[in-house]
């Protein structure tokens, strides 16, 4: 993603780094809707850090009173492919 001319390849779909969280699947789709209009896809494309970062995440709140949907938007090539398939096994 490229925001403020700055390539990101992690970042919060509601811009907020403090809280990154939205409830429900409502929240999911409002913020995207949100999000997609404001952000420039652009390579390259690293998915590990952000798999290993929303499995950091879930693993804090292990209670069962939340869950976490991780949502990858992407537009190439995935270009950290190894390192990606260990981030989800």
């Amino acid at each position: 993603m490229l925001q403020n001319r700055q390539v990101s390849h992690m970042f919060p779909c509601n811009f907020n780094e403090q809280n990154p969280f939205v409830p429900y699947v409502n929240g999911i789709i409002d913020v995207y809707k949100r999000c997609i209009t404001q952000v420039q896809l652009y390579g390259p494309t690293n998915f590990a850090p952000t798999i290993r970062e929303a499995t950091r995440m879930a693993q804090q709140n292990v209670d069962g009173s939340n869950y976490f949907i991780l949502l990858i938007l992407t537009d190439g090539v995935i270009t950290d492919m190894n390192q990606t398939i260990d981030a989800v096994f």
